[in-house]
C-alpha cells in the first residue's frame, strides 16, 4: 500500500514511518503486525507528524490499537479501526491495567490519527435546534371554574393562599415569585368595582385582575392573616397550585399565566397594553397562543373586533 498523502513529510518522519517497529510483542501479535504495518504507515502519515518523534508516538499507539481490531474484528475498514467508540474501548477497557499516563498518551496519540483517517466519524455530534419552548396551552373555562371552586371550600387549609394563586395566576398572569411577594396592600381599586395589583420585584407593574376573579381576590385580602396571601409556613405558590383540584399536577402556574393572556388575546386588550401589564412577554409567545385563541374567533368576530382600529 502507498504511504502518498496530500501532506508532505520531512525526510525523517518518512525514515521512521519506513523503518519504525513496535517492541514487546508477542508472536501472534507480531504475525498480525506484518498484516497491518502497511496499512498502519498510511494512517500515522495521514496524520502529518512533524517530526520523528511525534511519528514513533502516533505509531506506538496505532499499531498497537490496530492490531487488537485486526485479531479481534479481522477488519482494517478505517470506519471501524478509527471509529471514537472502539479506540476508547481499547485505551479504557483493553489497556486497563496500564497505567493512566500510559493511557492518557496513548488516548491522544489515537484521537489525533482516527480524526485524520476517519473525520467524519469524529465530528461533534449536532444537537438539534429545538428553539425556545413553545407557550403552554390555556386553560378552559371547566378547568378554570374547578380551580376556582376547589380553592374557594370553606374547610381547605391555607384558604387565602389557595383563593390568591388561583386569582393571581388566572385572573392577573402572576409568575410564582410576584405571587409569594403580594399582599393585601397591593391592591388598588379602579373604576367600576375593578381591581388591580401592585406587582413587585424585578418587573414592577400594575396589572388589572379578570373581574371573574375579582371577588375571590377581594375574599383572600380579607381573610389574609399577615402582609402576604401566601403566609402561615406555605411560602411556595407552586406547592400550593399542585394541591389544587386533588391531582397531580394541579394548576400548573405556566398554564394559568397562557391562560390569562389568551383571556386578554380574545377580548381583544390592544397588544401595546398587553406588554406592559404583562410584563416580560415576547412575540413567540403570544403567536403561539393565538393558535389556540384563534379557532374560538369566528371571521365575523374577528372583522368586529377589527372595527376598533
Amino acid at each position: 500500500m502507498s504511504r502518498r498523502t496530500a501532506v508532505a513529510l520531512s525526510a525523517e518522519v518518512e525514515q521512521v514511518l519506513a523503518s519504525w517497529q513496535p517492541a514487546g510483542l508477542d508472536a501472534e501479535d507480531m504475525a498480525a503486525w506484518a498484516v497491518v504495518a502497511p496499512t498502519v504507515q498510511v494512517w500515522v502519515a495521514t496524520a502529518a507528524p512533524d517530526t520523528a518523534t511525534a511519528a514513533r508516538n502516533l505509531l506506538w499507539a496505532a499499531a498497537r490499537h490496530t492490531i487488537y481490531i485486526w485479531r479481534t474484528l479481522g477488519t482494517l475498514d478505517p470506519s471501524v479501526v478509527w471509529h471514537p467508540h472502539n479506540t476508547a474501548h481499547f485505551v479504557m477497557h483493553v489497556c486497563a491495567d496500564r497505567s493512566r499516563r500510559w493511557r492518557h498518551c496513548a488516548r491522544s496519540a489515537l484521537q489525533r490519527v482516527g480524526r485524520a483517517v476517519n473525520p467524519g466519524g469524529w465530528r461533534p455530534a449536532v444537537k438539534p435546534e429545538v428553539g425556545r419552548a413553545a407557550a403552554a396551552a390555556p386553560y378552559g373555562p371547566h378547568d378554570e371554574r374547578l380551580f376556582a371552586l376547589d380553592a374557594a371550600m370553606s374547610q381547605r387549609p391555607h384558604r387565602p393562599a389557595c383563593m390568591w394563586v388561583v386569582a393571581g395566576s388566572l385572573g392577573a398572569g402572576l409568575t410564582g415569585p410576584e405571587l409569594a411577594a403580594a399582599g393585601p396592600h397591593d391592591l388598588v381599586e379602579l373604576s367600576g368595582d375593578a381591581l388591580a395589583t401592585h406587582v413587585r420585584g424585578r418587573h414592577r407593574r400594575l396589572v388589572p385582575i379578570r373581574a371573574a376573579y375579582t371577588a375571590m381576590v377581594r375574599e383572600a385580602a380579607a381573610t389574609a392573616a399577615g402582609d402576604r396571601f401566601i403566609a402561615g409556613g406555605v411560602r411556595n405558590p407552586h406547592n400550593v397550585a399542585s394541591r389544587l383540584n386533588g391531582e397531580k399536577p394541579g394548576l400548573v402556574l405556566r398554564r394559568a399565566r397562557s391562560t390569562w393572556l389568551a383571556a386578554h388575546l380574545v377580548s381583544g386588550t390592544p397588544l401595546a397594553a398587553l406588554r406592559i401589564i404583562a410584563g416580560p412577554v415576547g412575540a413567540q409567545t403570544l403567536d403561539s397562543l393565538l393558535a389556540h385563541v384563534g379557532t374560538e374567533l369566528s371571521p365575523q368576530d374577528a372583522a368586529m373586533l377589527g372595527l376598533g382600529a
